[in-house]
């Protein structure tokens, strides 16, 4: 056959160009091929339907030929099993481990999970927000009945050495007060326990760490004969802090992490069955044929003697597996695998993080909630043998309690403690005491539903002259690994209670019932009126979800993250080292928070943010401690916390303490002491407020009868004040005097003379300023879509460039494709403009600069002298009006009081509306002052 002829009249190019369109479309079709596709996945996304492979007719016309090749209904359709095989057990505690790899679960996370909005915070998965129940249930709960926490996130470090290197370190880093308080004998002995701050070595009062919590372990068991040389205490560190707290401690008695013995045993075994290997391999083959052959007929002797046990005692009864254990699997259980740092001297240093659960009630119901949910345990074990007790996991939750009580001095122990605890009442908790309790298993005596509160009252005799020995089992390592890991099922349990004639009642105690040790830790009132006393509940890891359900179904009302941060508001309790601001979790995380309210904040369009720069506002996210303070004392570089108690008791007399003191009792009004013995405190909001305007109208008696009683101590006290000033913050309460409302990064400020007049009126107004960079956002704004039309020019004409020099220079398979090419050319286009593409990326950085106010101007920018911020605010149910906790600078504070004596003394018959505690509050919100009363929380 003769070769084709290409006819001399056609164009070369045209020619080309054309095949390499047909090129094109082959390769095209080769690349989006459907092969591996069925016919209904070619549809779009929003075609496809689940019913197409079971009716065919809901596909289009063109596919349903092509669907009956592929086999149609006929077709074997692939997928996920049904939720009953993907929630096996199995799978289940495979997940539940494999999602606490990021942020550790609590005991209690399913239960609050179901109930509560999860938030993830300092390595835990935390409750923050009932789903069901709002901000009054809980501050209802904690002054009427019982609100529970579960704050098992608490870390525990356990420091053990001679006592005079332990308090030699902590001299360095604590206070001289607090460690005179954590040294008298109660606290030593293991009666009480004390709060303290911990503090960088040697750097006090500034380098604060946080504040801790300590437990001196007794030192004498109830064998006075053999006292322990070492002496341990427990320090409970908030996961905020712990880090630093253990670094710290490291340095500063100089211990070094050792491998837990876990890990070295786990080496010898590897290295003990590598020599087997070597040895076996230089056996002869004779032996090693004689010794299978031993192996196999004992292998076939024990199976069949197991087939004929199976055949005389029935069915095999299926295995459960322990899920206690494999929930453990992730925690630094037992003993030996927990981190240990040791020196050279003796001292050694043990983080017992997620090893213990602590549970926190609040409220005057919350001793009658434990004492429904906890039963004491009969630990007179002489009647229960050995051949009593069952075989199985569980053996050992017996028989720790047999060893252990056998002894006749810590069966005393536990009689003397359960006679303390049929006295113990609500009333009777006014110092932080260490109360140690062996209870029955929880589970035994679990209500069939949630019951009220049903109101104890303890026994004749007054809890204060019981003893309470502080002896327990729950301070030995060894009895907590025991009863950790053999913790009897639940579904064992269970059983025994569906066999009870009556449904829902307690089981009866026998001896092979498990028992759990408990340590009670009783906090006093935070509060003037007897707010804020409650328990805190410790107990082994593994037990925490069967601690937890006792609790909420005897009573007690369940709170999150959110609901502590109202307790703080509400009763003044302690602030924990992520809200301190002189601490390093403190600056972390009020970078954190200022940054998610930035990012909130220019989320809103432009027309629905608020303007700072008209509303004269610095710092809207966040509240400027170090600036605060450099601005008053020029060349401070530290701050630091007032914590001194005396000094803070002095400076609040002279401000006005209502909140810590009752002076004086009218009608039907209580004092404290009255409040705290009494089953339910008062729910009334007048007594709180008549004492706050009885405190300030009895200034100046209370002013000048100190100064006449005690003058040379207040001088003294005034002069360290003094000294005390540069660089110190001290934390105050504000009460607003009207209705109003108080948002976090709001401004205290201090009262002119001229503003006496506004504050009848109440039109304290700071003035409005004009938007000084409000054209320098709308010319960024324009350049910016200049900018953006120009790179979408050469974009588009690089574009078009590539795909002309694509189709007329040929096609060669080796070639990058078309995708490739385009790709590099706009790289090389970014290259080649890098100015013009910076400031495109830079657009939203710039526009957000010029929405705020420039950090370099003044911090004094408004018209009233600011002193310092608010970092919680919100509207107070126990006083019924806007409140909010915040810090002040000492020495404008110092420097207004001096000042307001002086108009005092000079000005006695004058009437003035400003007492010596008026300051106005500015939201970053408004304009507009709010008039408020101001008081140091000690």
């Amino acid at each position: 056959m003769a070769a084709a002829h290409v006819p001399g009249g056609l164009p070369f190019n045209t020619f080309l160009t054309v095949r390499q369109a047909e090129i094109k479309s082959i390769v095209k079709l080769l690349e989006d091929s459907d092969h591996g596709r069925r016919a209904f996945q070619t549809l779009p996304r929003h075609m496809q339907r689940r019913k197409v492979s079971l009716n065919p007719k809901r596909l289009p016309r063109y596919l349903l030929e092509r669907h009956r090749r592929e086999g149609g209904n006929n077709a074997k359709i692939t997928r996920r099993p049904s939720r009953k095989y993907r929630r096996r057990p199995r799978l289940l505690l495979e997940e539940y481990n494999r999602r606490q790899k990021e942020f550790v679960w609590l005991e209690t996370h399913i239960w609050h999970s179901k109930r509560f909005h999860m938030i993830r915070r300092w390595g835990y998965a935390l409750s923050d927000e009932s789903t069901y129940k709002g901000y009054r249930s809980s501050i209802r709960a904690a002054k009427s009945s019982c609100l529970a926490q579960d704050i098992s996130y608490m870390c525990c470090i356990e420091l053990e050495g001679s006592p005079t290197a332990i308090l030699a370190g902590l001299k360095r880093i604590t206070q001289p007060r607090d460690l005179s308080s954590i040294t008298v004998p109660g606290v030593q002995q293991g009666h009480q326990w004390e709060t303290v701050t911990f503090f960088k070595p040697d750097m006090q009062p500034h380098g604060a760490l946080g504040d801790v919590d300590i437990m001196w372990l007794p030192t004498v068991s109830c064998h006075a004969d053999n006292p322990s040389r070492n002496v341990r205490l427990w320090i409970w560190v908030h996961p905020s802090a712990h880090n630093h707290i253990v670094e710290a401690v490291a340095d500063l008695y100089g211990l070094v992490k050792i491998n837990s013995s876990s890990d070295s045993k786990d080496q010898k075994n590897v290295e003990k069955k590598d020599a087997v290997d070597v040895d076996e391999g230089d056996v002869d083959n004779e032996i090693v044929h004689k010794v299978t052959e031993d192996v196999k007929e004992k292998e076939l002797g024990a199976s069949i003697k197991r087939k004929i046990e199976s055949t005389n005692s029935g069915p095999k009864k299926k295995k459960c597996k322990n899920v206690n254990r494999v929930k453990l699997a992730l925690k630094n259980i037992p003993f030996d695998r927990t981190p240990k740092y040791l020196n050279s001297s003796g001292v050694s240093m043990t983080l017992l993080k997620d090893t213990l659960c602590r549970f926190r009630l609040t409220g005057p119901e919350a001793v009658s909630v434990l004492k429904a949910a906890f039963f004491p345990a009969n630990v007179q074990v002489e009647n229960l043998e050995d051949n009593s007790i069952p075989d199985g996991e569980c053996v050992g939750n017996i028989s720790w309690c047999k060893d252990y009580y056998c002894d006749e001095d810590k069966l005393q122990c536990h009689k003397a403690q359960v006679g303390a605890w049929k006295g113990l009442t609500g009333s009777s908790i006014k110092k932080r005491m260490v109360l140690p309790l062996t209870v029955r298993d929880p589970r035994a005596t679990l209500p069939k539903k949630k019951t009220p509160i049903q109101q104890t009252k303890g026994a004749d005799n007054s809890f204060a002259s019981i003893p309470w020995p502080v002896d327990s089992p729950l301070y030995s390592s060894e009895i907590r690994d025991t009863i950790s890991l053999s913790k009897e099922p639940d579904c064992e349990v269970n059983k025994r209670r569906a066999e009870l004639l009556v449904p829902g009642s307690a089981l009866p105690e026998i001896p092979e019932e498990s028992k759990l040790p408990i340590l009670l830790l009783t906090r006093p009132s935070t509060h003037a009126i007897g707010y804020g006393s409650g328990l805190d509940v410790i107990v082994c890891s593994g037990w925490g979800m069967s601690v937890w359900l006792p609790i909420v179904l005897n009573g007690g009302v369940a709170a999150g993250q959110q609901a502590e941060a109202n307790l703080l508001m509400e009763f003044l309790t302690p602030q924990t080292p992520n809200l301190l601001p002189d601490t390093p979790s403190g600056s972390y995380y009020s970078d954190i928070i200022a940054q998610e309210r930035r990012v909130e904040y220019f989320k809103r369009p432009p027309s629905c943010r608020y303007n700072y720069i008209k509303l004269n506002i610095q710092y809207p996210f966040s509240c400027p401690w170090v600036r605060l303070v450099q601005d008053w004392n020029k060349g401070t570089q530290n701050i630091y916390v007032l914590r001194n108690p005396d000094l803070l008791r002095y400076l609040a007399n002279c401000v006005g303490d209502a909140f810590d003191v009752v002076r004086r009792n009218k009608g039907k009004q209580k004092c404290p002491e009255e409040f705290a013995s009494n089953d339910s405190p008062a729910e009334s909001v007048d007594l709180v407020m008549d004492e706050i305007n009885e405190s300030l109208q009895e200034y100046n008696v209370i002013s000048k009868g100190t100064d006449k009683i005690k003058g040379k101590q207040e001088l003294s006290k005034y002069e360290e004040l003094q000294r005390s000033a540069p660089g110190c913050l001290v934390k105050v309460k504000i009460i607003l005097d009207e209705k109003g409302s108080v948002e976090p990064s709001a401004m205290i400020c201090l009262p002119r003379e001229e503003d006496i007049e506004k504050k009848i009126k109440n039109e304290v107004v700071e003035p409005i300023q004009t938007d000084s960079q409000q054209e320098q956002r709308a010319e960024l704004k324009r350049e910016h879509n200049r900018i953006k039309r120009k790179i979408h020019d050469m974009k588009t004409k690089t574009k078009m460039k590539v795909d002309q020099e694509f189709s007329t220079g040929g096609f060669v398979q080796s070639q990058p494709t078309f995708k490739k090419v385009t790709e590099m050319a706009l790289q090389h286009l970014e290259d080649s403009n890098k100015d013009i593409f910076e400031k495109h990326r830079s657009y939203n950085s710039n526009m957000e600069k010029l929405w705020l106010m420039r950090k370099d101007h003044e911090l004094q920018c408004c018209s009233l002298k600011i002193v310092g911020y608010i970092t919680h605010g919100t509207f107070s149910m126990t006083i019924g009006r806007g409140a909010g906790i915040g810090w002040v600078a000492l020495k404008p504070l110092l420097d207004y009081l001096h000042s307001h004596k002086k108009s005092q003394s000079s000005n006695d018959d004058a009437d003035t509306d400003i007492k010596v505690n008026s300051v106005l509050i500015r939201n970053p919100s408004s304009l507009k002052y709010f008039w408020g009363k101001l008081f140091i929380i000690k």
